[in-house]
């Protein structure tokens, strides 16, 4: 079973540097794509917003500064006091932190009383009793409505349904329980097996 789970990891980890194995898990090998794609946006979006240091005119700005007075070395030292509750105020905000991260990341549906996980912008996880069911019948109100999708099965009895996002897609959604976000070109959702 560990060398199962080894393996595993192993694969995410080569699909999460962008060399995915062939033969490794195709949940597992989307789900590392869908998280690299997210850090690789997230890191390039902060590259963009980001000064750069060796442009000239930082180091000018750095000279007035200096030069004006305004740019000093701190010599001040926070006091015992201070950094006595420095460090478990530290801690408390770290905690409060994620427990708002972790609530975030998920939505209870209040029709079904279902969980579900929001993954990277427009793709959704929902798990149900019957992912087999659900998907057929998702995909059945899509025909029937002219719109085009995507049904892919993955190991474990996991099914993707990719959507062109559209008023009539997403109303569809939500006539099946499901809600997702309106402000996405396509919608991307995981649907799984509860546990």
């Amino acid at each position: 079973m560990t060398n199962e789970i080894d393996r595993d990891n192993e694969d995410w980890l080569q699909a999460i540097a962008g060399e995915p194995r062939l033969d490794a898990d195709k949940f597992t090998n989307a789900h590392a794509a869908a998280i690299r794609k997210a850090l690789l946006n997230r890191a390039q979006a902060q590259n963009e917003e980001a000064p750069d240091a060796s442009d000239a005119g930082y180091h000018r700005l750095l000279f007035r500064l200096k030069r004006e007075g305004l740019l000093k070395p701190l010599t001040h030292q926070a006091s015992n006091t201070t950094s006595f509750f420095a460090r478990p105020l530290a801690i408390a905000a770290v905690f409060f932190l994620g427990a708002i991260v972790v609530f975030h990341s998920y939505q209870i549906n209040e029709e079904s009383k279902e969980i579900l996980y929001k993954g990277e912008s427009g793709q959704f996880i929902t798990r149900v009793e019957d992912p087999e069911k659900v998907a057929v019948a998702i995909a059945n109100s899509l025909k029937t409505n002219g719109i085009a999708y995507q049904l892919i099965e993955l190991p474990r009895g996991t099914k993707q349904l990719i959507i062109p996002s559209s008023a009539e897609a997403i109303k569809i959604l939500i006539d099946h329980k499901i809600k997702v976000r309106s402000d996405t070109r396509s919608i991307d959702i995981l649907i799984e097996r509860k546990k």
